[in-house]
């Protein structure tokens, strides 16, 4: 850009700055003339309002004609300002202003105009101007105007006096208002309170009235509602007048007057106009304020006098029907709406009219009218009536609108609580899944789907199976189901995996029952080689465990020596004064706990893991009892406790405690080295035992494997090259398995040769010798390549001899398993006979104490007594270490043990008697005893006799367990029962039942009378099976029965109450506690797997979660709190409380 441009824009900039500063100069005045406008209408406005009172109405037309005029004012000078803003720098304001600077400034005069003008000029061609002319111009005159700030020209001192004016019109206005409140400030109050009547200019009143002009029909009431506002928020009244005057038809008063009326609410009134008959007017008034004249007109046009809305749930829900309270109707899908209306005349034609939807006729008879519609959606309706009037049809005005709140039937929802998400199954043939299902009003239909998602010897499926889950309580809303599921029909092999989920129906009968599905959950048959590494892996940890508890046992007696020597030498030094080094003991202490929890908890898990996959015999499970008792002793409670002692010592640096603590801690490192020692021994001997049980287990489905493969082989096709080459594979993975059994068995004999089980071991190798022999090996992998090569019969001689061979090993395993049990039975019973000889030594050397004792004369010599009394002791002392080692045999005993224990404890008890009594040389008394304890030992012996003679033949499940199976299915008796007094209706207390009622009740008081007579011999046979396995159940069943009584009572008179309903629900829970405690003793005082055997088992009872409320229209409530967002313990208040109405109403 030249010069010359610079200089002609800096022209320009200066010329607008002078435009700006002008138009700020012109808002400022305006602004300033609006203060003065608005101060002085609103004086006028006051002041008129001061001198006439003007009325309510014209109150309101002077404030919004001063709010029009304010606003239309400063819409002017916003409009003004920005017009005259917009214009800045444009060509005739530069002009304007460029002349405005001349006149201001003597020495520039037009001259900077005119050379604005040549400049324009010359740039746009006009007049032929030179433009070196119009650069001189511009030149010269930049130069004689430098000296000149052009701004001078405007100066904001012209609008002095007119904001001084505007400030003494400010300065009276509120002198005004402050000097004269009651006049100034109480007209604007009023002005702009302008809805308020005014009681001497400062009270205002503002009536709200309704119904306000109505339309009714002849003979009508009509309830009047009218609220007093006062502009004071605490003023209040509680007395007003209401007037009232009957007019002609032509409008002329026929009469009229007036009533006090009293306050309902502070500042609310209430009255009703009964029976009108002629077009009415009403008003209220207070301290001569009126309210707006309403009127009541009375018309020709029908009027709906009543309606009835009756709502009719879907019978699925099996909810009652119930009338709509109000104009809301909250109600189900598909419910019957039922609606019933009388008018003020006969009618020609009455309809629902739907919101957005065409209407719904109704029938019409005389003055009534009669209908229904099916509820699927949310939305409102009004009721519409006509009647004629001549040759005219009359409709109805201001008929009530009903909305109508549709709730929707909910999806079921379901889960699987058992088994978990993967679980193990092992040789199962049912498994119990237990699923939690819920609705809001039932179940139609319940199944389980699966399929086989991996197979390692068959094909995967792609579709789901089915299987119909019966369902019993379908109109409960909440249960808990449990299936026993059939698993034989999978077929399940090593590695399959089997996919599944529950699926529920509701009983939807409106829309269709909807469905929900469970998460799928899996089942996995796992392999051989897995299991097998899980436990050894666990044997190892419980190994490594057991050692590192050894390590620091010697780590810690070494740190108490030192410590003991030290006290010994110097009792005030404790050797613990350095921190860290207490410190480093207490963790020796805590570590040497945590290793002793460590393994034992380790040991809990092996064995439940066994017992869960249905790896372990009852015999094994014997010996994991032998073993956890062993480790008892390494891990016993006296160590615990001195342990606690050490620890409680150092934590206070008390040297007394210490030294206390120290002295009872008596650490055998040698006993505990031999206890350790026995106890790994054991270990890996259990170990050996399961691990031979499964080798057995796998042989024979190898076998089964082998021989299922020559079927499918004999049974393809030659030239089906896919079919063959999956047999080749499947004969394949079989050898690969051969040759992990033949693995795992050498492996399994250099075990048990280790631990000196020669025998068998030598069995083993003799076995795998011949198995070699055989080269089952080989013969698989060449019978895999002829399947793979399709030379089909080469393969089918050698799976013939395959399975030939296979079979005869599996047999020589079997024989073998056998034989090791016979060998393990034969050691107990060696065992036995030793305890029983033992038993009949002491029974013969108590009759000897026996003829001793009783010659012996307390005047005489005490040396006698002393002397049997230190042979009973000794004696006493053997028959204490012979019941110890009765007690290690606990698993081979059984429930036999319990008969056992009871002589030999009396026996016991007896000799400890007669030891007392030998030392007071009561020797009458201690003869007693012995003959007691003689007469107890010898009873034991008999059983032992018994128990030896017919060997050592578990039987089939205690007695207990029996009458626990016989307490199950009386459950499942007195839960029907349950169920059939839930169906039956609440008339009971009112003497309204049917014949058909009655014969029913006094069944089912035969049916409750025929459960208690059963549960009262059970609960006999329990109490002698207590008495005889000396166990002690938790609970009883006699409380039971004297519920059972009562309800057989109001049954038998016909008189069913809610405490009856309430004593039902007591007895089913107290039987199901019963039974979950008795199993629970069990569980705890024998811990005792079985050795998986068939049964044919029924699922259990299904336990009802909830029912739907039936109570006196509870159920719809308990419906509307499904659609609220209460937390669940603030649902139950609720419900509760509702009942409590309910039942509270109904007394009334």
């Amino acid at each position: 850009m030249s010069y010359l441009e610079l200089t002609y824009q800096n022209f320009i900039s200066r010329i607008s700055e002078v435009n700006k500063k002008d138009t700020l100069l012109g808002l400022s005045r305006k602004v300033l003339l609006f203060i003065i406008f608005a101060i002085t209408l609103a004086f006028i406005f006051i002041s008129a309002e001061a001198i006439f009172e003007f009325s309510q109405s014209a109150r309101k037309i002077l404030f919004f004609s001063y709010l029009s005029l304010i606003f239309t004012s400063l819409l002017y000078i916003i409009y003004d300002t920005f017009n005259m803003y917009s214009r800045i720098g444009k060509p005739e304001r530069i002009r304007f202003y460029a002349g405005k600077i001349g006149r201001a400034f003597p020495d520039v005069k037009d001259n900077l105009l005119n050379a604005l003008q040549i400049y324009e000029d010359a740039n746009t061609g006009r007049l032929m101007t030179s433009k070196d002319l119009a650069a001189e111009s511009i030149v010269q005159v930049d130069e004689r105007t430098k000296p000149y700030n052009f701004n001078d020209t405007i100066s904001f001192n012209s609008n002095r006096r007119l904001a001084f004016i505007s400030s003494a019109v400010v300065v009276i206005f509120i002198a005004l208002l402050l000097a004269f409140p009651n006049v100034f400030q109480a007209s604007a109050n009023r002005i702009i309170d302008y809805n308020y009547s005014y009681v001497e200019n400062t009270l205002g009143i503002a009536y709200e009235v309704k119904p306000g002009n109505i339309e009714i029909s002849k003979g009508d009431n009509v309830d009047l509602f009218a609220k007093i506002n006062f502009n004071d928020p605490n003023y209040k009244t509680d007395k007003i007048s209401l007037y009232t005057r009957v007019l002609s038809g032509d409008g002329i008063e026929l009469t009229s007057d007036n009533e006090n009326v009293e306050s309902s609410t502070p500042n609310e009134f209430k009255y009703t106009l009964t029976n009108i008959s002629a077009p009415t007017e009403y008003w209220f008034e207070y301290k001569g304020i009126k309210s707006t004249v309403y009127k009541i007109s009375v018309t020709s046009r029908p009027v709906i006098k009543n309606v009835k809305v009756t709502i009719y749930p879907p019978a699925y829900t099996k909810l009652p029907s119930r009338v709509a309270e109000g104009n809301e109707i909250t109600t189900i899908a598909g419910s019957r709406i039922y609606i019933e209306l009388e008018a003020s005349d006969n009618l020609s034609r009455s309809a629902v009219m739907f919101a957005g939807s065409a209407p719904q006729g109704l029938e019409v008879n005389g003055s009534k009218s009669v209908g229904s519609f099916t509820a699927m959606q949310s939305g409102n309706f009004r009721l519409s009536i006509a009647r004629m009037f001549g040759d005219k049809e009359l409709t109805n005005l201001n008929s009530p609108e009903f909305n109508v709140i549709v709730y929707p039937d909910e999806y079921p929802k379901i889960s699987i609580v058992e088994p978990n998400s993967t679980s193990q199954v092992k040789g199962e043939k049912e498994i119990l899944v237990r699923s939690r299902i819920s609705d809001d009003f039932g179940f139609s239909k319940m199944r389980i789907g699966y399929k086989l998602a991996k197979s390692k010897y068959g094909v995967a499926d792609k579709d789901y199976q089915y299987a119909d889950i019966p369902v019993k309580n379908t109109d409960a809303t909440g249960l808990e189901v449990p299936y026993i599921w059939n698993l034989s029909p999978l077929n399940l092999g090593t590695e399959d995996e089997v996919e599944y989920f529950v699926e529920v129906y509701d009983n939807d009968a409106v829309s269709g029952p909807k469905s929900a599905r469970s998460d799928v959950f899996k089942l996995i048959y796992p392999s051989f080689e897995s299991m097998f590494e899980k436990t050894e892996k666990s044997k190892e940890e419980i190994e490594n465990s057991i050692k590192s508890a050894y390590d620091d046992a010697m780590d810690l007696k070494q740190e108490l020596d030192e410590i003991k020597d030290k006290l010994d030498k110097n009792p005030e030094e404790m050797g613990l004064n350095d921190p860290k080094k207490a410190q480093e003991l207490q963790n020796k202490i805590e570590n040497l706990q945590n290793q002793l929890s460590n393994t034992q908890q380790k040991m809990n898990e092996l064995m439940n893991d066994l017992q869960n996959n249905n790896q372990i015999s009852k015999e094994t499970l014997d010996k994991f009892m032998e073993l956890q008792k062993m480790f008892q002793q390494i891990d016993s409670k006296e160590l615990r406790e001195a342990l606690k002692k050490l620890q409680e010592a150092m934590k206070n640096m008390n040297a007394e405690q210490m030294k206390e603590a120290m002295k009872n801690f008596k650490f055998d490192e040698e006993t505990f080295k031999k206890s350790m020692e026995k106890t790994m021994e054991l270990l890996k001997k259990i170990m050996n035992e399961q691990k031979f049980g499964e080798l057995t287990k796998k042989l024979d489905e190898i076998t089964k494997n082998q021989d299922q493969l020559k079927e499918n082989t004999k049974n393809t096709d030659e030239q089906d090259k896919n079919k063959m080459n999956e047999l080749s594979k499947t004969q394949e993975q079989l050898r690969k398995e051969m040759e992990e059994f033949q693995k795992q068995m050498k492996e399994l004999s250099e075990n048990m040769k280790k631990l000196k089980d020669d025998q068998i071991s030598k069995e083993m190798q003799k076995l795998l010798s011949e198995m070699m022999k055989k080269m089952l090996e080989q013969k698989m992998k060449q019978s895999s390549q002829n399947l793979e090569q399709g030379n089909k019969n080469q393969s089918q001689q050698q799976q013939n001899q395959l399975s030939q061979d296979l079979n005869e090993m599996n047999q020589q395993m079997q024989d073998l398993l056998a034989q090791m049990l016979q060998n393990e039975n034969a050691q107990t019973m060696q065992k036995l006979q030793e305890i029983l000889d033992k038993l009949q030594q002491m029974s013969e050397k108590e009759g000897q104490l026996k003829e001793q004792s009783k010659d012996l004369d307390p005047k005489k010599d005490g040396k006698e007594f002393n002397e049997n009394a230190q042979q009973q002791n000794q004696l006493s002392q053997q028959l204490s270490n012979t019941m110890e080692e009765l007690m290690s045999m606990s698993q081979q005993l059984g429930n036999q043990l319990p008969m056992l224990g009871k002589n030999l404890g009396d026996a016991y008890n007896e000799m400890n008697e007669a030891t007392e009594s030998l030392k007071n040389k009561d020797g009458k008394s201690a003869n007693k005893s012995q003959g007691d304890a003689k007469e107890s030992l010898d009873k034991a012996i008999e059983k032992m006799k018994a128990m030896c003679k017919n060997g050592m033949q578990p039987g089939k499940g205690s007695s207990l367990q029996q009458l626990l199976q016989g307490l199950q299915d009386m459950i499942a008796r007195q839960q029907s029962l349950n169920n059939q007094m839930g169906q039956m209706g609440q008339n009971g207390n009112q003497g309204k039942l049917s014949e058909q009622e009655m014969a029913q009740m006094q069944r089912l008081a035969m049916e409750q009378e025929t459960i208690k007579k059963n549960l009262q011999n059970m609960n006999e046979d329990l109490k002698q099976q207590q008495e005889k396995d000396g166990k002690k159940l938790l609970g009883n069943l006699d409380e039971i029965q004297k519920d059972m009584m009562e309800v057989i009572k109001d049954l038998q008179d016909n008189n069913i109450t809610p405490e009856t309903k309430k004593r039902q629900e007591k007895i089913l829970s107290r039987m199901l506690d019963f039974q979950l405690s008795a199993r629970e003793k069990d569980f705890e005082q024998k811990r005792e797997s079985r050795p998986g055997k068939d049964f044919d088992r029924v699922s259990p009872p299904e336990i009802i979660i909830s029912r739907p409320e039936v109570i006196n229209g509870i159920n719809q409530d308990a419906l509307d709190l499904q659609k609220e967002s209460y937390s669940d313990e603030y649902e139950l208040l609720i419900r509760k409380y509702m009942q409590k109405i309910k039942s509270t109403s109904k007394e009334k």
